[in-house]
């Protein structure tokens, strides 16, 4: 199946913060998400690639879900962790991100 994608995506997952913002204005959802199975936004694709401490901001203030979870159970917050970057961890922990998702269902 071929799916057609808004270059938001390749922004997001390339850092180009720039060019989110110039789509965004354009009138691009920063929050569509992708027309396969994984419905992933650009959120999602920004954070997966490690993507810059300004795309992640700038995707937060748009909207995007701090809590979205990828196909294999990582959030933006483990994934952040798992690169140990400091200043992105920093930022999500202040959005209120979770970490673990199944530590977390498992609890509750």
């Amino acid at each position: 199946m071929r799916t057609i994608q808004s270059p938001i995506y390749g922004a997001a997952e390339y850092g180009r913060y720039e060019i989110i913002n110039f789509l965004v204005e354009a009138g691009i959802d920063p929050n569509i998400q992708t027309e396969d199975y994984t419905l992933a936004t650009p959120f999602r694709y920004a954070w997966l690639a490690g993507a810059d401490y300004d795309t992640i901001k700038y995707l937060l203030k748009q909207g995007a879900d701090i809590n979205e979870v990828s196909a294999a159970g990582y959030t933006c917050l483990s994934a952040a962790v798992a690169r140990d970057d400091e200043k992105v961890v920093k930022l999500l922990e202040e959005w209120e991100a979770y970490g673990d998702v199944e530590a977390d269902v498992k609890k509750g």
